[in-house]
Parts: C-alpha cells; structure tokens; sequence
C-alpha cells in the first residue's frame, strides 16, 4: 500500500468518526442593529470580544433587556442553546435568557425561559439544554419567534450597579455538535 493511500484511508476514517458540527448561528454579535430594547439593551463590545469583530456588552440593572426576533423559527432538532459570555467579576448577578413563541391573542406570551447566575470569571460556553429550561403557558420549541436577555423578572433577577457580562456567539447545537464538545473535537 503506498503513502499516499494510507493517508487517504487515514483521513477517511477521522472524517467518519468524528461528529458532523451542524450547529447553526444565531447570531455572531458583530453588528447589535438587529436586537431592539427601550432600556439600554446591549452596548457595542470591541475589546473584549470571544470571535469575530465585535460582541454585545448587557449591563445588569433592573429593567434592561435585549431581543431579537429574526432568530431561527424552529429549534425542535436542536438540543442546546450555547451562549459565549465573558464575566469580569465571579458574583455580578443573576439574569435570565428567554426563548418565546407567538403571541397567543387570549393568552399573552408562551415563552421557555434560563436563569444564569454570574458565578465565573472570564469567558465561559454557556451551554443550555432543553431541558434546563422552565415553560410559561404553551411555548413550542418549532414555533419560535425570538430570544431575550433580561434583567427585569420579579424573585429572582439580580441588579447589580455598574456590572455588566459581555455576550458573544450565540448557536444552537445538535446531539452531534454536543457529542463533539464532549469529546473535544
């Protein structure tokens, strides 16, 4: 057998035992004009930055938060949301990550819904399952409209002035992607 066909084989095998990444991007957090917010929601991040030009700094007071809709409508085949977020401080907060679907007329806003305490310092994958998530009346996740950060729900959001995380790279992963992370490929 030459080299060459060796290494062929070689590479052939690698490429069918490794998991296909097949995560798709929610968003990279370059440009911030597609999150709305009347309370300040992200500022433009351009030093602290995980990937890519830019991400998007959420400052933890009472009442901020961020969303945006365009995201990706159906998240059924999807296991995980993963989230990049880079903390100054261990301890700065609590704030909450919420995936909603339409509005029903009768019943207002069904929406799947995170706490995430600030307890890291650095940069951290934040990794959610769908699992990890609490439902509010009659969300679906194939029926999804937009993602939100806050820090606006009464008990159990934390203010903390002056302290902020900053948010980069947002994607929803598949068992594969999560295999993938797990095995370090």
């Amino acid at each position: 057998m030459t080299i060459s066909r060796s290494l062929t084989l070689l590479i052939l095998c690698l490429t069918t035992i490794r998991p296909v990444h097949s995560a798709e991007k929610v968003d990279d957090m370059d440009f911030l004009s597609e999150w709305k917010s009347q309370s300040g929601g992200f500022v433009e991040e351009t030093e602290i930055v995980k990937q890519g030009d830019g991400a998007a700094r959420f400052l933890l007071f009472n009442g901020n938060y961020a969303v945006r809709e365009g995201v990706p409508g159906d998240w059924s085949e999807f296991d995980a949301l993963s989230v990049w977020v880079y903390a100054e401080e261990a301890g700065e907060g609590v704030f909450g990550i919420s995936v909603t679907t339409p509005k029903s007329p009768d019943e207002g806003w069904s929406y799947f819904y995170v706490k995430v305490p600030v307890d890291w310092e650095g940069w951290r994958q934040l990794i959610f399952h769908k699992e990890d998530f609490k439902g509010s009346r009659d969300p679906d996740w194939s029926n999804i409209s937009n993602l939100q950060f806050a820090l606006m729900w009464n008990g159990w959001t934390v203010e903390v002035p002056d302290a902020s995380v900053v948010i980069d790279d947002i994607e929803l992963l598949t068992p594969s992607d999560l295999e993938s992370l797990e095995f370090g490929n």
